[in-house]
Formats: C-alpha cells, sequence, structure tokens
C-alpha cells in the first residue's frame, strides 16, 4: 500500500488574528498603559472627593461658629428629614437632649472662645458636668446615632459626640453608659 502523506497547509488565518498580527505592538502597549490610566483616575477622583469634604467641613464650621436661631433651625429641619420615622415632638426632645449635652460638656458653639484652635476663654469647658451628661444619655439609648449627628451638626463646631466622652467622661462614666446602652442592645460606644 502506498501511504499517502498528506502535506500540511498552513492554517487559514481569521480576520482577528491579521489584525493581531499586525498591531500587536498597539495592544500590548494598551495593556501596559491600562493600569496606570485606571489608577490614576480613582485617585483623581479620590482627591476631588477629599476637596469636596474638606470645603464642606470650612462651610460647616464658618455657619457653627454663628449661634444663629435660623441657622440651628434650618440644620436641625435637615436632620430631621433624615429620620422620616421619628415623630417631631421626639425630634424635639433630641435636640433639647443634644443642647444641654453640649452645655453640659461646654462645646456648645455660644460657648467657643477658639484662639488658634484653643478653647482659651470657654470657663464653662474648664469644668464639665459629667453627672448631667450621663443622665442626660441614659434617656436617648437607642437614639444616640440622633443626637450625635444634632451634636455634630448644629451644636458643636464640627465635634463628634463619641471623641467628645472619651476626651470629657472618665472610665467608670464610659462603662455605665456602655452598660444602659448594652441592655437595650446597642454598642454605640
Amino acid at each position: 500500500m502506498a501511504t499517502r502523506i498528506r502535506s500540511l497547509k498552513p492554517v487559514a488565518t481569521t480576520g482577528f488574528f491579521e489584525w493581531l498580527k499586525l498591531n500587536w505592538l498597539i495592544v500590548c502597549a494598551v495593556l501596559l498603559v491600562f493600569p496606570m490610566f485606571y489608577r490614576w483616575v480613582t485617585t483623581l477622583f479620590a482627591q476631588v472627593k477629599a476637596g469636596q469634604l474638606k470645603a464642606d467641613t470650612i462651610v460647616s464650621n464658618a455657619q457653627n461658629g454663628k449661634s444663629s436661631p435660623n441657622i440651628i433651625t434650618q440644620k436641625s429641619f435637615n436632620i430631621f428629614k433624615k429620620y422620616p420615622k421619628v415623630s417631631p415632638s421626639e425630634m424635639e426632645r433630641y435636640k433639647a437632649v443634644c443642647q444641654q449635652v453640649s452645655i453640659a460638656l461646654g462645646t456648645n458653639v455660644e460657648d467657643n472662645h477658639f484662639v488658634f484652635n484653643t478653647d482659651l476663654f470657654n470657663v464653662s469647658a474648664w469644668s464639665e458636668d459629667e453627672n448631667k451628661v450621663i443622665s442626660l444619655l441614659k434617656t436617648v439609648p437607642t437614639t444616640f446615632p440622633i443626637v450625635e449627628d444634632l451634636y455634630y451638626n448644629v451644636f458643636t463646631r464640627s465635634r463628634n459626640l463619641k471623641t467628645d466622652l472619651y476626651k470629657y467622661l472618665s472610665v467608670s462614666e464610659i462603662a455605665q453608659l456602655k452598660k444602659v446602652f448594652a441592655k437595650y442592645g446597642k454598642k454605640w460606644l
């Protein structure tokens, strides 16, 4: 028997392989440059977001530096809109609690006398009424985030309530608040 040897013909290339054969250098360059471009774009977005946050903080600090009833009412209304399920009378109670907490800690806007970001002339900040703060916060154990939001946005110069509590209250007083919050299954502090 005569064996026939088939001749191997080159595989017919399709249009894609032809294009890839002609443009392989461009494809490699795009694959190498794309991750760097993506990183640059995400960094740019992060910088813009950080700049916007810094600008918002400056505006908020400027507004919070004034104890204008109009600004307090407008900011309170904006926070009230965040919590539509809470009744207006309850929100007014939280607002009163928050204002009393800020006065007891000496961080309220009316008492802010900042010189180079230091409370030099804030006499009420020299002595805090820790017992009043604890008794007030015990009345709002399940709605602490609302009070915290009001404290930050309305009654202080963008100060964090948790940070101020850890700064002005003793360890035993913080433990007392944690115990009250734990009764309601909350771990706010």
